[in-house]
């Protein structure tokens, strides 16, 4: 080689190594930072930007997300929704011609419907017909005849025609050679070539043939091919191919244009050997390459690296996973990544406004602590840090490596003591200054390595605190020092002397002792000092120095006196104004040409309330530093810019006068977190405008989507630019987002509605708009957003909205009112005369009821009067009566008897109806005076019970009296408790329909019962008189109102609880004068219960309301009527006992007979007829008779049919059946046994015979159940017995066992386990076992309570709760009733 040639090989080998060279110094390192967190963090296989400006991220197994910058919206398939993606597995995606998102994955490729956010399925042939082998797609890319390539994982390659979206399979060339061929990624040239990376190299298709072969190269050295297996494929905007090996490197394929042929130029990078998973070429030419396992490379076109990325655990901003899937430039040169399970980043050079200084850990060159509290620059362009907690740190700004200077490090400088340097100065011969916390003065002098230390202790007390706050140096060479505690120090430099300032103008204004944060020379040599008692300016008089304070000037224009008083920092600005930054007043400024103090706060703009640090830029600009980050004001415009964490710094907070703007304009300030420093104009600012988009629609707070009933939406909202909303949906909420990746927490919003609002709401980050009740009519809403440097979007979004008006306001209804209106007149007129009417009617009725209040008044009054008049003639009447019915001598007949008895019986009422009016006025004049005496009420009840006893057999209504007790001791006035329990007893008898069941019951309990109108706070004892019907029952609203005067129930006969209307308020009135009170309790088809509770003592009795000598009172009212029936009864006395107050049911279709055995048997029983079974079977049901006389042939239903309903209905299976029939045969006989008859007569018959028959077996059925259920305690063994009775009781009992220990166990729960109505389950007890049902249940009871005792337990209050009683007293006092024993003297 010639010397020349070698020559110029030398000078091009230079230039282009030192052009590498330079290359790689001015790239950017980039660094990637993580995108908002709330998504999966499993890998995205690809990234795509949409024409919108939406990020798509396709994952490895959650599905694909759709990020705004601010929030996800997250799409997975859903195997009940057809529209869903098909796979949350996504490998490839694709933004076409027609700005359509296409997503290959496991299962099939998808298309993103944008107008009603889904997805379409698109199958592929020859596959398509096979849904349950579905194709995994790899690769997507457009093809240049309006088509899509489609690359799969071993089944084959397609193409998707764009418009039909029908599949084609391409024909591989050699496919055979090939097995299965998997394309890794397609991709197209600028010429058109299309080229695919597959496990067998690199292929490219032949789109006019529809074929696939592999791509041959021409280059210099020959033919070549590439049969290694391609993961990764990319073509650069040269037209270079850029191809990612598997495990040999990453080739690059460069054209070279002929004029005969096209040739390549092949070269293959080896400086990875790792999967190249994803290959982006970025705006300035280079490559990024992310790889598996080996980290992202960034080379440049000639293959050389970079920058090398990998990921570094001491290192905070290294990239987080080595593992890179995929990379995506977006439309903003954002470079965006996907690290395998480690989420996605992006590096944004708009992200950062600031660069910094900052400690790391574990990495020596850097800051050794974070706090940085002091900054200075030296002539050599050092950096000296004082730091809290660290002490200096050198940082030379050539080689950027850090000297850490402190009290355990005295390597390359030594002397200093303490670690804790507020403050750091460099005076005017270069000499470095450094104040301490703890340790005093450290003094460096120009060119040496040793600190001086200066301190109380070794100065003889002339410094007078060790904390130094600041430096500041005078004209003439002075150090002035600001001291923690001691205020003003000097240095001389000539006598090498510390003064400390403690004249009386220092001592007088707290400035001796006080805390001074910052000492400032100004140009003029103005001393000014920063404390927390204020500012002072130090003036020299006469060769002595004077503080004067400036305090009562600068709070005259701010009113915080507290803060604005605590000076934290001093500037003087290059034009001579004195800046002081207050803590929590903000920023004041001092014009000494002005002689005048200028604020500025919130109120102009100031965000800052801690101004901590002052600096200014080369261009007049303040910097201010504070809590709230840093803000920049613009002294020309009066206008503040602040800056955050969100703009790339640090922290918000900065520490005391820790900043510098040093002599190339750059300007640092120390903060919490280290150092930011930046120069002012090359701040970078975001002019990228945001994209504002709509993104949900709700109405009255419910979403809406287009696939919603009345929905008004046909699109979703983020494609639709009209709407039409009915008056219904005239409130709705529109929330929308903008598109902006820097910073998008940053982003604002405005909005207004236009037609309704006349400006631009401004509403920060609040990203809804809502609006309510609008009218009808047409309106627009129009939406900006700025981006983080509050930037606007100058065109803003409009969305036309319709609300269309209600029917009553559409034209034809406006044509509709003015008929109206005037058919309004015309009725308006008549109105008017039809209300004069009505006025003055209601004045007349109001007029009319004021008279009748009067007359009723005076009705009342007279019937008073009258009704003493009637009394005498009443007594006239009765006595004589009663005289004649006791008379047994008079022989009159039965006829004349009965009338007597009529007589007597009504004129009795009447005289209780007179007595009830008599009784009403007395209580409506206050005149009734209660008359105690002690009274048995058993006995006493039993008395006014037999009044009753007589209707009771006549309507077949089953009146039943129980107490429990023998005797139950009562203090109660006799006239007037006989009027209660009668007055109640009669509205019983007159709602309660034949066939039904009256109950009395009387308890004296010992549980204590509360009687508010005795003692509010404490129960008492008391007796409960209860008296129940199986009547109608009342409503719930009408129980209230049962007790209010001439109150009559609508529903029910006007008779209903009380003929006159006022019995029911006497009775709460009587109750009430015994200080009791009464309940009812009711519901409509199941009867009514009224209890009255009254006390059982007489200690809440006065003295006057007791009778001293009660064998002179008035006794109840014995009952003329039943002894006198009593006594001239001529039946005997056991058939009396058994058939007299018996109901017998004849069913005989003969009416003759039927007459005749009415007649006949009259005497003896109640007497009830019918003709056919059909109507004796629904009678029987009704009223239950004791007996009953059946013929066999009858019509409808015959006797036999009848026999077998009555016997196999639980409701009548105890009444005895005698068949008298002309059937005489035996089989006849034995028919109508076997199917229940008691008895059977055959025609013709002998009527003594079958009265006899008749008692037998009244008396017969009797005896059974008595002699039958004597020790009715046990259930009997034979569970298999037929009878329905004995099944009947058996049930009862069986039922009492297992509820024995409920004290509520009662009638109304045996009803309804047994689906008996009240009156049926009483009546049918009643017929068993000749007890009423709560004897029945009170006997159960005691009975297994002896037994419990006979067996060994003697615990009496154990056994008392085991049987359900509620007390032990009472029990005991029952058991001693029915035994005649108590339960201790029972024999164990």
């Amino acid at each position: 080689m010639s010397i020349k040639k070698l020559f110029n090989f030398i000078v091009l080998y230079i230039f282009l190594t030192s052009h590498s060279c330079w290359s790689q110094d001015n790239f950017p390192k980039y660094n990637f930072s993580p995108i908002k967190s709330g998504i999966s963090k499993v890998g995205a296989y690809t990234i795509v930007q949409d024409n919108e400006g939406f990020i798509w991220l396709g994952t490895n197994g959650s599905g694909i997300y759709k990020y705004d910058g601010i929030d996800y919206d997250s799409y997975k398939y859903d195997l009940n929704d057809s529209t869903s993606v098909s796979s949350n597995l996504i490998y490839c995606s694709l933004l076409d011609s027609k700005k359509r998102l296409w997503f290959g994955t496991e299962q099939g490729i998808n298309i993103y419907n944008r107008d009603t956010d889904n997805f379409i399925k698109i199958p592929l042939q020859p596959n398509a017909s096979n849904e349950n082998n579905p194709i995994a797609i790899s690769a997507l890319e457009e093809g240049n005849n309006g088509n899509i390539l489609v690359g799969t994982y071993g089944q084959g390659v397609f193409s998707v025609d764009m418009k039909s979206l029908e599949s084609k399979a391409i024909t591989v060339v050699r496919s055979s050679e090939y097995g299965l061929l998997t394309l890794q990624a397609i991709k197209k040239d600028a010429n058109g070539n299309i080229f695919a990376a597959t496990n067998r190299g690199i292929f490219e298709f032949d789109e006019q043939k529809k074929l696939l072969k592999h791509k041959i190269f021409r280059s210099h050295d020959g033919i070549a091919t590439i049969d290694l297996s391609i993961r990764s494929l990319h073509i650069d905007h040269q037209n270079t191919i850029w191809a990612g090996t598997f495990d040999s490197g990453l080739y690059r394929i460069k054209t070279e244009q002929k004029i005969e042929d096209e040739l390549y130029n092949i070269e293959l990078y080896t400086f990875s050997k790792n999967p190249f998973f994803s290959i982006t070429a970025l705006p300035n030419n280079t490559i990024l390459c992310g790889t598996e396992n080996d980290g992202l490379f960034h080379i440049d076109e000639n293959g050389h690296i970079i920058h090398h990325y990998v990921n570094n655990k001491n290192d905070e901003k290294s990239i987080l996973s080595n593992s890179i899937w995929s990379l995506l430039v977006d439309n903003n040169d954002k470079i965006w990544l996907s690290y395998y399970n480690k989420g996605v980043a992006v590096y944004d050079n708009l992200y950062d406004k600031f660069k910094d200084i900052e400690s790391q850990y574990n990495k020596p060159n850097s800051l050794q602590i974070p706090s940085v509290s002091s900054i200075v620059k030296d002539h050599k362009g050092r950096l000296w840090v004082g730091t809290d907690g660290g002490g200096i740190d050198l940082i030379h700004p050539k080689n950027k490596q850090f000297t850490h200077i402190n009290s355990s490090n005295n390597k390359e400088f030594s002397g200093l003591l303490s670690d804790y340097i507020p403050t750091l100065f460099i005076d005017s011969k270069q000499n470095l200054w450094a104040g301490s916390w703890d340790k005093g003065i450290f003094f460096l002098k120009k060119d040496t390595n040793h600190f001086v230390n200066y301190n109380t202790e070794n100065t003889n007390g002339a410094i007078r605190s060790n904390g130094i706050m600041s430096f500041s140096e005078s004209t003439d060479g002075t150090i002035w020092i600001a001291a923690y505690n001691n205020g003003l120090h000097s240095y001389d430099p000539i006598s090498k002397q510390f003064t400390h300032y403690a004249t009386e103008s220092f001592i007088n204004n707290g400035v001796q002792d006080g805390n001074a944060w910052k000492v400032l020379v100004d140009k003029k040599d103005n001393i000014w000092l920063g404390s927390t008692n204020g500012l002072f300016k130090i003036v020299k008089q006469n060769g002595v120095y004077t503080a004067v304070s400036m305090q009562e000037r600068m709070i005259t224009d701010n009113q915080n006196y507290v803060t604005s008083n605590t000076i934290l920092s001093l500037y003087e600005s290059s034009e001579g104004l004195l800046w002081i930054g207050t803590k929590g007043a903000g920023l004041c400024q001092y014009n000494p040409f002005k002689d005048t103090f200028s604020w500025f706060d919130k109120s102009n703009g100031l965000i800052q309330e801690n101004i901590c640090a002052i600096t200014e830029s080369l261009n007049g600009e303040l910097w201010l530093g504070g809590n709230s980050g840093l803000t920049e004001f613009d002294l020309k415009n009066n206008s503040f810019k602040n800056f955050t964490m969100n703009d790339g710094l640090l922290s918000n907070d900065f520490n005391m006068n820790a900043c510098l703007t040093d002599a190339n304009g750059r300007i640092y300030f120390g903060g919490y977190q280290g150092i930011n420093h930046f120069i002012p104009n090359e701040i970078i600012t975001n002019r990228i405008e945001s994209s504002v988009y709509l993104k949900e629609l709700k109405i009255f707070n419910q979403k809406v989507n287009p696939t919603d009933k009345n929905s008004p939406l046909k699109k979703v909202i983020t494609q639709t630019d009209s709407l039409t909303l009915t008056h219904k949906q005239s409130v709705f909420t529109i929330e929308y987002a903008g598109l902006n990746y820097t910073r998008p927490e940053e982003n604002k919003y405005a909005y207004y509605l236009e037609g309704y609002e006349n400006d631009w709401n401004y509403v920060g980050n609040i990203r809804s708009a809502t609006y309510t009740n609008l009218d009808p009519g047409d309106y627009v809403f129009k939406l900006k957003a700025s981006n983080n440097d509050g930037i606007w979007n100058k065109k803003p979004l409009d969305l036309y909205i319709t609300i269309l008006p209600p029917w009553w306001k559409t034209n034809w209804a406006l044509l509709g009112y003015v008929a109206f209106f005037a058919l309004g007149l015309y009725l308006l007129n008549k109105i008017t005369q039809i209300r004069l009417k009505e006025k003055q009617i209601i004045h007349n009725e109001r007029e009319k009821r004021i008279q009748e209040k009067d007359l009723n008044e005076k009705k009342f009054q007279f019937f008073t009067n009258i009704s003493h008049e009637f009394r005498t003639p009443l007594t006239l009447i009765v006595n004589p009566l009663e005289d004649i019915i006791k008379d047994t001598t008079l022989d009159l007949p039965e006829r004349v008897k009965d009338k007597h008895k009529t007589i007597y019986k009504n004129t009795d009422r009447l005289i209780r109806l007179i007595n009830e009016l008599l009784d009403f006025s007395k209580l409506e004049a206050n005149n009734v005076k209660l008359q105690a005496q002690e009274l048995n009420l058993v006995s006493f009840g039993k008395n006014i019970v037999s009044h009753f006893t007589e209707e009771a057999f006549i309507r077949n209504i089953h009146l039943s009296f129980d107490a429990d007790a023998n005797k139950i001791s009562l203090w109660a006035d006799i006239r007037m408790l006989e009027k209660i329990i009668f007055n109640v007893l009669s509205n019983a008898f007159k709602v309660t329909p034949s066939g039904g069941a009256i109950t009395m019951e009387i308890s004296s309990r010992d549980n204590l019962v509360s009687l508010p109108l005795i003692n509010t706070q404490e129960p008492i004892k008391a007796i409960e008189i209860s008296i129940s019907d199986t009547g109608p029952g009342l409503e719930e609203e009408e129980i209230e109102k049962i007790f209010k005067r001439f109150y009559q129930v609508e529903h029910l006969n006007k008779n209903y609880y009380g003929g006159t209307g006022i019995g029911l308020e006497v009775v709460k009135s009587f109750v009430e004068l015994h200080k009791g009170k009464i309940e009812v309790m009711s519901a409509p088809e199941k009867g009514t219960s009224f209890k009255i509770i009254l006390p059982k003592y007489n200690l809440h009795l006065k003295e006057e309301e007791l009778i001293n000598n009660p064998q002179k009172e008035e006794k109840p009212k014995e009952n003329i009527l039943t002894k006198v029936s009593d006594t001239s009864s001529n039946l005997q006395e056991e058939h009396d006992k058994n058939s007299s107050s018996y109901t017998l049911l004849i069913v005989e279709d003969n009416t003759e007979l039927q007459n005749y055995l009415k007649n006949e048997l009259k005497g003896d029983y109640k007497v009830l007829t019918c003709s056919n079974g059909s109507t004796g079977l629904k009678m029987a049901k009704e009223v239950l008779p004791d007996i009953i006389i059946t013929d066999v042939i009858m019509p409808q239903m015959d006797g036999l049919e009848f026999c077998k309903q009555i016997k196999t209905d639980l409701r009548t299976s105890h009444i005895p059946v005698l068949m008298l029939t002309a059937k005489a045969r035996v089989d006849d006989r034995i028919e109508g046994i076997e199917i229940g008859a008691d008895a059977y007569m055959v025609k013709p018959f002998n009527m003594r015979l079958l009265k006899l028959r008749l008692s037998q077996l009244v008396t017969s059925r009797q005896l059974i159940f008595n002699k039958y259920f004597s020790a009715i305690s046990d259930v009997p063994s034979d569970g298999n017995t037929s009878s329905l009775d004995k099944e009947f009781i058996e049930k009862v009992l069986n039922y009492i066992n297992e509820h024995l220990s409920n004290p509520d166990l009662g009638v109304e729960s045996f009803a309804t386990q047994l689906h008996l109505s009240r009156s049926q389950f009483y009546r049918k007890i009643k017929v068993l076992t000749n007890q009423t049902a709560n004897e029945f249940i009170r006997n159960i009871r005691l009975q297994k309570a002896k037994q419990l005792i006979e067996k060994g337990n003697t615990n009496i209050s154990e056994v008392c709760y085991t049987v359900g009683f509620s007390s032990p007293s009472y029990f005991t006092k029952c058991f001693k009733s029915y035994f005649d024993m108590l339960p201790t003297e029972v024999n164990t």
